[in-house]
C-alpha cells in the first residue's frame, strides 16, 4: 500500500508545499464599492477581475469615482478575516493620469459598518501612499508594516493639498490582495482526518492566477485536501482526498500538472 501510494505521488508530480509565512495571492471576483461611477455601470469588481490591462479607454477594465467625492473610496469584502499583508495596485497606463493615484490610503477593518457605510475612523490605516506614479513603476506596492487582520480593505484618497482639478479623480485598473498564511496553515504532511480511499471532486475553478492562489481556494474549505492545477490553462481542481479519480489521469500526467497538499494543524 504504502509503495503504490508514493508510486502514485511520484507519478503525479506530488508538490508539498510549505509558506513559512509567506504572503500568497486572494481568490478574485471578491464584492467590491467604490464611492460614486464616473460612468454607469462601471462596476467596482472591474478592480478586482484579474485584467491588469491598464486602459480605461479602450479595454473599460479599470474604476473612476465621478470626480465629486470628498473623499474618494474603494472597498473590498474578503468574505472572512485574514491577516492581511498589502496590496499591488496596477494603475492607469492610457495617459497621464497615472497621476491621480496619489496621497492613498490602504485601510483594513473587521467592523461590518465599514462595509454599510464607509469612514475613515473604522479603518485601520497600515499604509499611505504619497509617491508619483509612473508607468515604470506599475504596479505600486502597498505593504503593511506588518500584517493587519480583517475582512474589509479600503483605498481613500486624501485630496488636501491637490489643487488640479483631475486630482477630484480617483482611478486604478486592478488590486491584488495578498494575505499572511502562517506557518501551521501549509505544511508537508497530510490532514489525518480524511480518508485514504475519498475519491471526491470537490470543485473545478478556473482563472487561477498561480498554484498557491488554488491552494489558498482549498484553505477556504474545511473538506478540502488536495488540488490539482495546470499551469498552462490555469485550471484549479479541489479534492477532499489523498487519490484522486482515475478521470483524470490524463490531466495530471501533463508536465505542467501539479498535485498540492494542504495541512492544517
Amino acid at each position: 500500500m504504502e509503495k503504490s501510494i508514493l508510486l502514485l505521488f511520484t507519478l503525479l508530480n506530488l508538490l508539498f508545499v510549505r509558506l513559512d509565512g509567506r504572503s500568497v495571492l486572494m481568490p478574485k471576483f471578491l464584492p467590491a464599492k467604490i464611492s460614486s461611477q464616473h460612468t454607469s455601470g462601471q462596476s467596482a469588481e472591474l478592480a478586482y477581475n484579474g485584467n491588469t490591462d491598464g486602459h480605461y479607454v479602450d479595454a473599460a477594465q479599470c474604476v473612476l469615482n465621478s470626480g465629486s467625492d470628498t473623499v474618494p473610496w474603494w472597498m473590498l469584502d474578503l468574505l472572512q478575516s485574514y491577516r492581511i499583508a498589502g496590496v499591488n495596485v496596477w494603475n492607469r497606463l492610457d495617459s497621464t493620469d497615472e497621476v491621480r493615484f496619489t496621497q492613498i490610503s490602504l485601510g483594513i477593518s473587521s467592523d461590518a459598518a465599514a462595509w454599510s457605510s464607509f469612514s475613515e475612523n473604522l479603518f485601520k490605516r497600515c499604509f499611505y501612499f504619497t509617491g508619483a506614479p509612473t508607468d515604470a513603476t506599475n504596479p505600486i506596492s502597498l505593504t503593511c508594516p506588518s500584517p493587519v487582520v480583517g475582512r474589509y480593505l479600503a483605498l481613500y484618497k486624501n485630496r488636501t493639498g491637490l489643487t488640479a482639478i483631475t486630482q477630484a479623480y480617483f482611478n486604478f485598473c486592478e488590486v491584488d490582495v495578498y494575505v499572511a498564511v502562517p506557518d501551521n496553515e501549509v505544511a508537508n504532511a497530510i490532514q489525518p482526518s480524511y480518508s485514504m480511499t475519498s475519491i471526491s471532486l470537490i470543485a473545478a475553478l478556473t482563472q487561477m492566477r498561480s498554484d498557491i492562489e488554488c491552494l489558498l481556494r482549498c484553505s477556504q474549505l474545511t473538506n478540502c485536501l488536495f488540488v490539482l492545477f495546470r499551469t498552462a490553462t490555469l485550471e484549479c481542481w479541489l479534492f477532499q482526498s489523498t487519490v484522486i479519480p482515475s478521470s483524470f489521469a490524463a490531466v495530471a500526467g501533463n508536465a505542467d500538472a501539479k498535485l498540492l497538499a494542504l495541512y492544517n494543524n
